[in-house]
């Protein structure tokens, strides 16, 4: 998991999995991570 706090950071890591024909899931947090996060996560490889 990698935890982009700009989004000039965020571009640059899907640019960089683009690159790599890789997919990318976003869960957008707000600062507060909590369980409901947590369950977006474990679900990012059935899209």
């Amino acid at each position: 998991m990698k935890v982009a706090r700009t989004i000039k950071s965020v571009r640059r890591s899907i640019a960089a999995a683009r690159s790599e024909d890789k997919k990318i899931g976003f869960v957008p947090t707000m600062g507060a991570f909590h369980i409901g996060h947590i369950s977006l996560i474990e679900t990012k490889g059935e899209f």
